[in-house]
């Protein structure tokens, strides 16, 4: 989530070079995203060309210049990690300013939005379905985006519907680049009877091509935990038929997919 630091210079008539005109230590460790440097007054002669100095060093490529005739410059992409005790010091290096100066620092603190453990719920709205089809495709609402690097703890649980015992269904699991840490898969059928927990024995790729005779009724449901390689992507439940066949194959409304990074 994002924390905006904001701190006020009170001063006037500055000009050349000036180091240190607002300090701002940092009381919570995160990754420095943006910087915005406003006047409260237009800047007038040259521009005002300002950096920012981390702990005694220049960050490079936090530049903020105020170009003459505005009141505000700004610098974003960055991706600078801070931590708890830093001190942060904008100077001014060339340029002039006549009003107040305020600082701004847009920091990631790594938490989610909804706070820390917060689950993210992913709902089937419609009936999908699979008619004369047995090539496995992504559901078209049970998936979400992985980031790289990036560890998830996923649970999944599918409804089928099956127009006749002839098309069945096949299913799994599909992401780019992920490593299966540990899960579970478990199946039931004939009026959504469970059937005996299975555990998934291969940690190394995502289940898929599993299959389950359901007729006319069903569920399928996983709880998985998945590391994210270098590269992101889509993760998503994916279903086909069985049997090539007129009848159709559908996951139901009230399917639902939840995640959550840790």
């Amino acid at each position: 989530m994002i924390n905006e630091l904001t701190k006020l210079y009170e001063g006037r008539n500055l000009s050349g070079a000036k180091s240190g005109v607002i300090y701002l230590p940092i009381l919570k460790n995160g990754t420095l995203k943006a910087v915005d440097v406003m006047t409260d007054e237009s800047v007038s002669g040259a521009n005002a060309i300002f950096n920012l100095h981390l702990n005694g060093v220049e960050i490079a490529g936090a530049g903020v210049t105020v170009n003459a005739g505005s009141r505000i410059g700004s610098i974003t992409g960055l991706d600078v990690e801070l931590t708890k005790g830093d001190e942060i010091l904008l100077n001014l290096v060339s340029g002039s300013i006549s009003s107040p100066i305020t600082l701004n620092l847009s920091v990631d603190d790594g938490e989610t939005a909804g706070g820390a453990g917060a689950w993210t719920t992913v709902k089937k709205t419609a009936d999908e379905q699979r008619v004369s089809n047995t090539v496995l495709s992504n559901d078209a609402e049970l998936h979400f985006p992985i980031a790289a690097n990036k560890t998830y703890v996923i649970r999944l649980l599918a409804f089928i519907y099956t127009a006749s015992a002839t098309p069945n269904i096949k299913f799994g699991l599909a992401a780019p680049a992920v490593t299966l840490v540990c899960g579970e898969q478990r199946t039931g059928a004939a009026n959504f009877a469970p059937s005996s927990a299975t555990t998934i024995a291969d940690f190394s790729t995502l289940p898929t091509n599993q299959s389950l005779s359901a007729s006319p009724l069903g569920f399928i449901e996983y709880k998985i935990t998945v590391r994210c390689g270098a590269g992101g992507g889509t993760f998503a439940f994916q279903f086909a038929q069985g049997t090539s066949s007129a009848d159709q194959t559908n996951i139901l409304a009230g399917s639902y997919l939840e995640y959550i990074e840790i």
